[in-house]
């Protein structure tokens, strides 16, 4: 997948959460793509990837390393 394809995703997964998606399943979904993409490339960043799908919003917090 390219930079893109991310993006792309991201996109679409913060437009389901101000949307009115349940946030459980929400989070669910982003938090699955997160691991199998950081399976499938070292260098993604799980973190950046969250907070491009509306972590924050959906959680209050933005998603970064404790």
């Amino acid at each position: 997948m390219t930079r893109k394809d991310y993006e792309a995703i991201a996109e679409t997964m913060n437009e389901e959460i101000h949307g009115g998606t349940d946030p459980h399943t929400w989070m669910s979904i982003v938090n699955a793509l997160a691991f199998k993409f950081k399976k499938q490339n070292d260098r993604f960043n799980i973190h950046i990837f969250r907070n491009a799908c509306g972590w924050e919003y959906c959680t209050g917090v933005k998603s970064e390393i404790v």
